[in-house]
């Protein structure tokens, strides 16, 4: 099946692409995904944007259904958090 234009993602799906999921840590995540039988891909990376942050960060999996997860966790404060009292939820 052909992506749409534009698309650049790696998935051909239409629709949710993947879920993002708030975490103490990527690495623990990350570990638990591979021993349900899933896949890791490169990472974690650091979070673009604004979520940013010295330790903020990121991975992406393959879960052994196929589905990509995204366990995230940000302990630095971000940027908007300077303009505003209300916070993200943190585990």
């Amino acid at each position: 099946m052909p992506l749409p234009d534009g698309h650049r993602g790696t998935s051909p799906v239409r629709g949710i692409d993947h879920v993002g999921v708030t975490v103490p840590g990527t690495e623990t995540a990350a570990a638990r995904v591979e021993e349900a039988g899933g896949r890791v891909l490169p990472g974690p990376n650091p979070l673009p944007g604004p979520e940013n942050g010295q330790r903020n960060r990121l991975v992406h999996t393959h879960t052994p259904w196929g589905s990509t997860l995204e366990p995230i966790t940000h302990p630095d404060p971000q940027p908007y958090e300077k303009h505003t009292a209300r916070r993200r939820r943190r585990p």
